[in-house]
């Protein structure tokens, strides 16, 4: 064998192999050029090497590592849930594909073989039955209320207030500022009787509850109102506004009391309502100045006729303008029947109802049953609206009412005592 030849041999192969490795390394190796900007900073290079591996250089690149915070030809990155172009590139949050891994935009499980509870974005019931209300399937799902999902309970507080608006007709609703109040007032309570409606053409309650529901952005509220009551010609309507997220009015549950002597001016306007298991009875009543003596101690019958007619019926709440204090009634005799041992009478003497005098007119009354039950202990308040609201025009505060509302909390999620 030729030894010398083989050699040779061996070394040109060896000589192609380096050029080779020469060429693919000519092809493949960082290109540091300061010629010219391709916006990528390739491996290894550097800023004297290449301009486009520094940060705010002013080279029109955004460098690899180089941020908006560090180099001023970077865009801000895109956030993908605020509705803005972020990063300049015409595309705005989910059409981003930049925000395609982000948890906003990644699309909804719909899973209907499991229930927890939760209703994702865009789903259907058909697609999962956490979806749908009133589909028994244990869940209350997303939008879904106690009305119309029986999985639903409502919050387990409820806020029932009764509030004297003063003249409460055209005149008052056309004061803008005050009516502004008037909505405002209303949305602090799940249920409110209002008293001193007084417009003959009925439009007043309506418009009342329209200016409620177009601060809440829905249609919200919903109301009960008797008919307009009284000897005189100046004769009075009563008015309950409910909030039907919460309550549900108890069909044809609502009567004026039948008073066969004549003992009211205004009767007594009675109504029943449901908030999870807490359902009761409602007395409304403004009692004429005058004849407060009577007529409170006549609330006694009213509440027996209450129970004669529903036995059952543990929780009655009497409540409104019963002008027991001052002149019309004195407020430390026990003798009047409505004061027997088993009426308690939750807003107390020391409560200043009225804007212009320390007098307490306005009261709320319940029995036994529902003061040791459902009633939250000592949540019988005045709502002193003008000190919430900081209002400091004593003028604006009676054009608004010489009464300020009164409220209690009562509890929703216990068992049914009747």
């Amino acid at each position: 064998m030729d030894t010398k030849r083989l050699l040779k041999g061996k070394g040109i192969g060896f000589v192609v192999i380096i050029v080779l490795i020469i060429i693919i390394a000519i092809i493949y190796w960082p290109k540091c050029t300061p010629d010219g900007c391709n916006g990528n900073c390739p491996a290894n290079c550097t800023v004297a090497q290449d301009p486009d591996c520094g940060c705010k250089d002013d080279n029109d690149c955004c460098g690899i590592g180089c941020t908006s915070q560090n180099d001023n030809n970077c865009s801000p990155p895109e956030i993908c849930d605020n509705l803005i172009d972020d990063d300049g590139d015409a595309l705005i949050d989910c059409d981003d594909p930049d925000c395609i891994l982000d948890p906003t935009c990644i699309p909804p499980v719909c899973t209907p073989d499991g229930c927890n509870g939760i209703c994702p974005a865009n789903c259907t019931v058909t697609q999962d039955p956490d979806c749908g209300c009133q589909n028994d399937n244990n869940c209350c799902g997303v939008e879904c209320t106690f009305q119309n999902d029986n999985d639903c309970l409502p919050e387990s507080t409820l806020r029932i207030a009764a509030f004297n608006i003063q003249i409460f007709g055209k005149t008052k609703r056309e004061k803008e500022e005050v009516m502004n109040v008037l909505k405002k007032i209303a949305q602090e309570f799940d249920i409110m009787l209002v008293q001193e409606i007084r417009d003959v053409k009925k439009e007043t309650t309506p418009y009342y509850l329209q200016k409620i529901n177009e601060a809440v952005g829905y249609e919200k509220y919903a109301f009960k109102r008797s008919e307009r009551l009284g000897r005189s010609s100046a004769k009075e309507a009563y008015a309950y506004f409910y909030d039907t997220d919460k309550v549900e009015f108890i069909e044809n549950s609502d009567y004026i009391y039948n008073d066969v002597n004549d003992v009211f001016e205004r009767e007594p306007y009675i109504v029943s309502f449901r908030s999870g298991n807490f359902d009761f009875t409602l007395v409304g009543i403004h009692v004429k100045p005058d004849d407060a003596d009577s007529e409170i101690g006549h609330l006694a019958n009213v509440v027996d006729s209450i129970l004669a007619k529903n036995p059952s019926e543990e929780d009655i709440i009497v409540m409104g303008d019963f002008n027991a204090d001052g002149s019309y009634f004195d407020e430390n005799d026990n003798t009047n029947p409505f004061k027997a041992s088993k009426f308690h009478w939750v807003i107390t003497n020391d409560m200043d109802t009225m804007t212009k005098t320390d007098w307490t007119y306005d009261r709320m009354v319940m029995m036994d049953s529902t003061l040791n039950h459902e009633y939250a202990e000592d949540s019988a308040e005045v709502f002193y609206f003008d000190k919430e609201y900081g209002i400091d025009d004593e003028t604006f505060v009676w054009e608004v009412s010489d009464h300020y509302p009164i409220y209690a909390n009562f509890k929703t999620n216990l068992i049914d005592d009747d």
